[in-house]
C-alpha cells in the first residue's frame, strides 16, 4: 500500500515540476460548433477529458444543404497558466475544412477574449463570434470533408519576447449528401407523369 502512495505522490510532484518549469501552457482546450446534426454552440474537447464529445475523430454525419443544413465553427475556449513571470497575451483557434483525399489549404482563425482576467496564475480564453455556414464552400454532393482544429496562445516570455504555444490539430469529418441518382429522378418524372394523367380522368 506504502508503494502505491509513493508513486501516487511522485506522479503528481512531477506534473507540478514540469507545470512550474514550463513557465506556461495550455491546459484545457475546446472547440465551440454549430450544426444542424449536434445543435448549437456544443463545446467538443480537443486536449481535454470531460464531459463532452471527443472532437478528434468525429464524425458530424451527412449535411443536406438543399435543405437549410450548416456546420459553423463559432470559436473555442483555451485555459492557459503562466508562471515564473512569463505572461499570456492572448489567443487563438485556428480549424480548416477540406475534401479528403485533396491538399489542405491554410487556416482561418477566431480571436479569443479573456474579459475575466486573471484567476490565480490561470485566464479563460473564449469566444463565440464566428457565424459563417462552411456548407456554403464545401458542399459537393457525395463529398466528404475533414476539418482541422488547432489552439494557440502568446506569451510574452522573460528575456525572449512573444512566442506562441499550440495545441495538437485535431480532425473530425462531415459528408454531404449525395445527388439523386439518374434512376431516382427518373422515378421522381413517372410518378409525376402517373400523377398528371390522373389529374386528368
Amino acid at each position: 500500500m506504502k508503494k502505491i502512495n509513493l508513486v501516487l505522490v511522485a506522479v503528481c510532484l512531477v506534473a507540478f515540476t514540469t507545470r512550474v518549469q514550463a513557465g506556461h501552457g495550455i491546459f484545457d482546450s475546446f472547440v465551440i460548433l454549430s450544426t444542424s446534426n449536434t445543435g448549437i454552440n456544443q463545446f467538443f474537447d480537443l486536449d481535454s477529458v470531460t464531459g463532452n464529445l471527443d472532437f478528434s475523430g468525429f464524425n458530424f454525419g451527412s449535411f443536406d444543404t438543399g435543405a437549410g443544413d450548416f456546420f459553423t465553427v463559432n470559436g473555442g475556449q483555451l485555459k492557459s497558466f503562466e508562471d515564473n513571470g512569463d505572461e499570456v497575451t492572448g489567443a487563438r483557434i485556428h480549424w480548416r475544412v477540406y475534401e479528403q483525399g485533396t491538399a489542405p489549404g491554410g487556416f482561418t482563425f477566431n480571436t479569443l477574449s479573456n474579459p475575466g482576467g486573471k484567476t490565480g496564475n490561470d485566464r479563460v480564453w473564449e469566444s463565440q463570434l464566428n457565424t459563417f455556414n462552411e456548407l456554403d464552400l464545401f458542399n459537393t454532393p457525395g463529398k466528404t470533408y475533414n476539418v482541422d482544429v488547432f489552439g494557440e496562445i502568446f506569451v510574452n516570455v522573460v528575456g525572449n519576447g512573444v512566442v506562441s504555444d499550440f495545441t495538437q490539430a485535431k480532425t473530425a469529418s462531415f459528408s454531404i449528401v449525395p445527388a439523386p441518382t439518374a434512376f431516382v429522378l427518373s422515378g421522381i418524372g413517372l410518378a409525376g407523369a402517373a400523377l398528371l394523367l390522373r389529374r386528368k380522368i
